[in-house]
């Protein structure tokens, strides 16, 4: 992967972040007005903002290119659609097919988002390893 690939690769991921947090603001907001506490199988309560805290800051690091933020935001999103996909199969709440779509269609946009840190990071050392390691004189 060159520099170009992996910073779209980037990119991709963390909109798919800032989406992920919109979408999961505006269903906080939503329950929480409304006084329904569950949304497809998900428990809502005024602590799903610390979920939407989490994603805008993960999505931050992946803007800035972070490793680390890009598994965790992975990582997160699979324990999170594994929650929701589980309660859907037990039945407590209605299958919904275009959760599973979507919830696919983010997996892969953050995995490019892993693979595209490592390559961007990978490239900016090797980059910075081509230089001098100080400063020419001046004369």
């Amino acid at each position: 992967m060159n520099r170009e690939q992996a910073q779209k690769a980037i990119k991709g991921a963390a909109v798919c972040g800032v989406i992920s947090t919109v979408i999961t603001l505006i269903a906080t907001l939503l329950a929480l007005t409304r006084g329904s506490y569950e949304i497809t199988g998900v428990h809502i309560s005024i602590f799903s903002f610390v979920d939407v805290v989490l994603m805008a800051g993960l999505t931050v690091g992946l803007f800035l290119k972070n490793r680390v933020c890009a598994v965790l935001m992975f990582v997160y999103f699979v324990i999170c659609k594994y929650l929701q996909w589980s309660a859907q199969i037990r039945g407590i709440s209605p299958v919904n097919g275009s959760s599973f779509v979507f919830g696919l269609f983010f997996l892969y946009f953050y995995f490019r988002g892993i693979l595209g840190t490592f390559a961007f990071q990978k490239l900016k050392n090797e980059d910075d390893a081509a230089l001098p390691p100080y400063p020419p004189e001046i004369r």
